[in-house]
C-alpha cells in the first residue's frame, strides 16, 4: 500500500515508528528541511521538501500513485486543501485529515475529506466515557454500525458471576467474545464456560446500551455511584 503523509509532525513520527515499512510504501512531505532530513535518515523513507498544498510538490512526490493521503499539518485549512487536491487532481482513493479544532470536523467531511480524526476529540470521548461509566472501556467501535466491543472486569455481585454462558440469559444484543481469567488464561466463549468474579470480559453490544452493560456486569448495585462519579470535579 502506498501512503503519502503531509506534515512531519509528532503524529507522523509516531506513525512511522509503528508501521511495518516493508509492507507500506511511505513517502512524506514537509516544509521544514531539518525535519525532512531527520525523517529520511531515521526511517529510510522518501521525504520531499516543500508545501503539501502545492500541486507540483504533490506530483513530484508521486501523489497519483498513492492509495492513501494522510494530512497531518497543524492547520486544518492546509489539511483540507491537501486532501482536496489529492482527491480531485490525483484521484487518491482515500484521504484522511487530522482536525486540530474539532469544530471543523463536519466542515472537512462536507468538503470531501473521506475520514477525519481529532486527538482532542478522542481524548474528550475517553474522558467522558470514564466519568460516566467507571470501569467500562470501549475496546473497538465496529465500522459502519452502532455496535462496539467493550471491556470490563466482572463484578462479584453481578448475576452472571458463577454462571456458565449457557445458563445466563444475556440481553438480546449482547454477546461475549473473550474471557481472560486473573491467572492470564484466555477462554473463547462456549456454553460450558463459567464466568467468575474478576474475569476480564470483552463483549459486543450496541453503543446505546453502555448504561445497561455497566449496571448489569460492572456495577450492579452502583446506580447511585454512577451519578456521583458524573458529578465529580476533575
Amino acid at each position: 500500500m502506498n501512503v503519502l503523509i503531509i506534515g512531519g509532525s509528532k503524529a507522523a513520527d509516531s506513525l512511522l515508528g509503528l508501521l511495518d515499512l516493508n509492507k507500506y510504501e511511505v513517502k512524506v512531505i514537509d516544509q521544514r528541511l531539518d525535519i525532512c532530513e531527520r525523517i529520511a535518515n531515521e526511517y529510510g523513507v522518501d521525504v520531499f521538501f516543500g508545501d503539501g498544498t502545492d500541486l507540483a510538490v504533490l506530483r513530484r512526490a508521486g501523489c497519483g500513485d498513492m492509495d492513501v493521503l494522510l494530512a497531518l499539518t497543524g492547520k486544518d485549512e492546509n489539511n483540507l486543501v491537501c486532501c482536496q487536491l489529492a482527491k480531485h487532481s490525483f484521484h487518491v482513493p482515500l484521504t484522511i485529515a487530522n482536525v486540530n479544532n474539532p469544530r471543523n470536523t463536519e466542515s472537512l467531511k462536507k468538503l470531501g475529506v473521506d475520514k477525519t480524526f481529532s486527538g482532542t476529540e478522542i481524548l474528550a470521548n475517553l474522558l467522558e466515557e470514564e466519568i460516566e461509566y467507571k470501569g467500562l472501556m470501549t475496546a473497538y467501535n465496529i465500522p459502519e454500525t452502532d455496535r462496539a466491543i467493550v471491556e470490563f472486569i466482572l463484578d462479584p455481585s453481578a448475576d452472571a458471576c458463577g454462571r456458565t454462558i449457557a445458563e445466563y440469559e444475556f440481553p438480546e444484543n449482547m454477546t461475549i467474545v473473550l474471557i481472560t481469567r486473573q491467572s492470564g488464561e484466555v477462554l473463547t466463549p462456549a456454553g460450558h464456560v463459567r464466568m467468575d468474579a474478576a474475569d476480564r470480559i470483552l463483549l459486543v453490544c450496541n453503543q446505546s446500551e453502555y448504561a445497561d452493560v455497566w449496571r448489569t456486569f460492572v456495577a450492579p448495585h452502583g446506580a447511585g455511584d454512577e451519578h456521583h462519579v458524573r458529578g465529580q470535579r476533575l
